[in-house]
């Protein structure tokens, strides 16, 4: 009766989980295993960090200066977006950012810059009427600063632990500047 019982069992498992089942839990493991084996990366060396602070001040600072530049350009179309009060928003985000990033520049004697490069003048010269093209703009720049940020956060991104939790805070300033505009 056993011998019945078993055989039973064994040929529903066999139903149940049929190839194509297999796969898929295969095929997921696997991915899970990815995963995990990505986010839990252990640290070799304490200190070899991927990105420098100044690397990381310099670059907030150029990327949010050109936030704020694309601001003030559609301000003169604030028909270009949904919500007339996300550019306010963004803008007073942007300003406080600027103040936080300059403590901790201040803490390196880093120089902040107080106007755009030259290449990304001359990008928002070419399309300044353009309001779809500069809120094109505004999303990769957003999708830019999350990816810094995140880099800058990550237990390899900057040395300074309390620049890379500040770093990892506004990540989510960021997502929430990205998610306004779409």
């Amino acid at each position: 009766m056993s011998l019945n019982v078993n055989w039973f069992g064994m040929s529903y498992l066999l139903e149940c989980f049929s190839v194509r089942r297999c796969r898929t839990l295969i095929g997921l493991s696997v991915m899970i295993g990815s995963v995990l084996s990505c986010v839990s990366c252990h640290k070799e060396d304490p200190d070899g960090y991927r990105l420098s602070v100044t690397e990381f001040i310099t670059s907030a600072d150029r990327e949010i200066q050109f936030q704020k530049a694309i601001i003030v350009e559609l301000k003169k179309d604030p028909s270009a977006v949904k919500d007339p009060s996300v550019l306010s928003h963004r803008e007073t985000t942007a300003n406080k950012y600027l103040q936080e990033l300059a403590i901790f520049a201040g803490n390196y004697k880093i120089l902040l810059s107080d106007s755009l490069d030259d290449s990304r003048s001359q990008q928002l010269k070419q399309i300044a009427r353009s309001g779809s093209r500069l809120i094109e703009l505004a999303t990769l720049s957003d999708q830019e600063m999350i990816g810094l940020h995140i880099r800058a956060s990550s237990n390899t991104g900057v040395k300074d632990a309390s620049l890379r939790s500040w770093a990892g805070s506004q990540t989510a300033v960021f997502m929430g500047n990205l998610n306004s505009l779409q």
